[in-house]
């Protein structure tokens, strides 16, 4: 859930997004986005990312604006099944994290040869414990090592993609 402007979003399980009324509670508009995820709520959009792709969901139309999967791309990337456990979206890359102790990222240019890596953490359980987010020319994410007692605050530079 969130709130934006005078209206709560409100995103269930099987992907029905539903804007209310803010004021009085009432379902001001419903919709159902056909490719969900993990999602991520902006001032105008929902944005559902899995594995292999992503889509950008207008909560104001309700309907999907745009839609990028890419899983042949990935797929080699992942270390076991894969899992996207945390993103940060820019509007050059997505970035994720996975429960294996990495990041995965993927340009989202189309028009040119796309760039996809892959960054494990030395010594990591799971990267990121919530969300990733990009400040300035940098990803921020919190870390827990192996012994699990401290948490830190990490800062990670990558001309790529």
């Amino acid at each position: 859930m969130a709130i934006v402007a005078d209206r709560v979003l409100a995103l269930v399980r099987n992907g029905r997004v539903f804007s209310l009324s803010l004021e009085s509670g009432e379902i001001v508009k419903a919709g159902r986005a056909e490719f969900v995820g993990i999602p991520r709520i902006s001032a105008t959009s929902v944005f559902f990312v899995q594995p292999g792709g992503y889509s950008e969901f207008s909560h104001l139309e309700m309907k999907e604006l745009y839609r990028d999967e890419y899983p042949d791309l990935v797929q080699p990337l992942y270390v076991g099944s894969p899992t996207v456990h945390a993103f940060a979206l820019t509007t050059d890359s997505l970035v994720w994290t996975t429960r294996d102790g990495a990041f995965i990222g993927v340009s989202r240019d189309r028009k040119a040869p796309r760039k996809v890596w892959r960054h494990s953490i030395p010594g990591s359980l799971m990267p990121i414990l919530q969300h990733p987010f990009v400040y300035r020319d940098a990803l921020y994410y919190e870390s827990k090592g192996l012994d699990r007692q401290a948490n830190k605050l990490v800062r990670f530079v990558s001309q790529s993609p």
